[in-house]
Order: structure tokens, then sequence, then C-alpha cells
């Protein structure tokens, strides 16, 4: 004799497939979201990390800078330079700047040991010798600012600086900023204030 088999309707499958789908995609989900979040703050904390390994280095090249040649008569003690001419002093921009390391012994800047800083698109360069290198490709158009001032009391300057030798410390502003999908880019600014160790009267 036939006994009646148990089973799912076509109803109760649908029914069950549907829920699960419903699960697997609430999973997925929060799966994609925490993703996310995940990658956005290890971007944001590796931009960060980035910026302030060159803004130590800005800092640490800066406070370094050496009068252009103390062997010339007179002495060419001016620490700032001209990009388009190094021979020659200058008052850093707000986005651009020169100066030298001495490293040879000699007491003057060589070509090869000019600096400088500047921003190209949304890349901080770092130029040296006639090689440049690319330090962060993350930092917003308005992100970098050099601020030459005559005293920490007076920084930004009430009086424009013309002169180089008037410069005592210098003020940088580096910004860099981390995009997110469908939202506004996040931005972090970090500053220093740097003092020139070969200008004179200087701590």
């Amino acid at each position: 004799m036939w006994k009646e088999a148990a089973g799912f309707t076509l109803v109760e499958v649908l029914v069950a497939a549907t829920m699960m789908f419903a699960v697997l995609f609430a999973l997925y989900a929060i799966f994609d979201v925490s993703v996310r979040a995940f990658g956005y703050g290890g971007d944001r904390l590796e931009s960060v990390g980035n910026a302030r390994l060159a803004l130590g280095r800005m800092e640490r090249e800066i406070r370094a800078a050496y009068p252009y040649d103390l062997t010339s008569d007179p002495p060419r003690r001016y620490l700032f330079l001209d990009p388009a001419d190094p021979t020659r002093p200058a008052v850093p921009t707000a986005t651009r700047i020169a100066f030298g390391n001495e490293t040879g012994g000699d007491r003057s800047i060589g070509a090869t040991e000019v600096i400088g800083y500047y921003l190209s698109g949304h890349d901080l360069k770092r130029s040296k010798g006639g090689s440049v290198q690319t330090l962060i490709d993350s930092v917003p158009t308005d992100g970098l600012r050099f601020t030459p001032c005559r005293s920490p009391d007076d920084c930004p300057p009430a009086l424009a600086i013309t002169d180089e030798a008037e410069i005592r410390l210098l003020r940088i502003g580096l910004s860099v900023e981390v995009r997110r999908r469908g939202q506004d880019p996040t931005r972090q600014t970090l500053a220093t204030d740097v003092y020139l160790r070969n200008r004179g009267g200087q701590r």
C-alpha cells in the first residue's frame, strides 16, 4: 500500500529561497561597507603618514639651508635662492622654495646642492641637482604653503617680506586629501615652524 510522501511545495521552496537571498544580500552589504571603511581608513593613515615624512624632510633640509658662498668677497650669505637662477637670492613664494645644503665641505653651494620643493598638480615635488622626485601624490592644489616670517609673533608678517635677509623662520603648511567614492574628500593639514640654523642670531 502506497503512503503519501512528505515534501515541500513549490511556493514554500520559493519563499525559503527568497529569504535566503535576502539574508545573503544583507550580509554582503555589511561586508562591503566594512571593507570600504577599512580601506578608506588605511588610505587616510597612509596619506597622513607620508605627509608627516615629507614635512619632516622639508623641515630638516630647510633648517640646514647654507649660505650661498662664504668664500667670495664679500661673502654671499643669502640662504634662499631664485629657482630660475640659483645664483641670486629670492624670497620663497607661497608654493615654491629653493635653497642649498652644503655637503662638499667647500663652504659654498654648487649646482648639485640646490634643493627645491614645489607643487605640480597634486604632487609634492622635490628637486636636487636636476633630478626630481615625487614625495606625495595626494596634495590639493592649495595644499602647500610657505610663509617667510621675521618672528613667530609676526607670522604671517603684517608687512610682506621683500628682502631675503629679513627671513628668520619659515612656516610650512602641508595638506593631503583622501578621496572616498561618492563623498567629498577628507583633508588633513600639518604645519610646522622652521628656524634657520645658519641665519645669524637664530637658535
